[in-house]
């Protein structure tokens, strides 16, 4: 197996794992990872989302990519709850390196309280590649 397929094989996994159903009700929404001619971003940069609904970050382009969320700006219970419900972390409230365009990480905000989330890309944080969730 190539490190290409092997990569590819690797975010599938990713994806698959990092997905959980929310509650009747509950929204999916899409955050997009690129990096380009114009910089590295996340679109939306950000989001409202209401309590219960999922955030899927999807890589298009400038890969590899991460979503950590700001440890300091998050207390430390939510913190331990919103870290629960990401899986295959690379640290703490950091999910793993998305190697390939097309490849997706899903994070449910279900239970957890309304309040700002702000996040980065680890690789791109040098090039202010940040984003903030706000649950209401």
């Amino acid at each position: 197996m190539t490190a290409r397929s092997f990569a590819h094989v690797l975010g599938l996994l990713v994806t698959t794992a990092a997905w959980r159903p929310s509650r009747g009700g509950a929204r999916l929404h899409e955050i997009r990872m690129i990096g380009d001619a114009t910089g590295y971003r996340f679109e939306p940069a950000r989001l409202s989302i209401a309590r219960g609904d999922s955030v899927v970050f999807r890589v298009v382009s400038g890969q590899p990519h991460t979503v950590a969320f700001d440890t300091t700006a998050i207390t430390a219970g939510v913190a331990h709850a919103l870290d629960a419900r990401m899986s295959n972390r690379i640290g703490r409230l950091s999910g793993p390196l998305l190697l390939m365009a097309g490849d997706r990480y899903t994070i449910s905000f279900d239970d957890l309280p309304s309040g700002r989330y702000p996040f980065f890309c680890l690789p791109h944080l040098g090039l202010r590649m940040t984003g903030e969730i706000v649950v209401q």
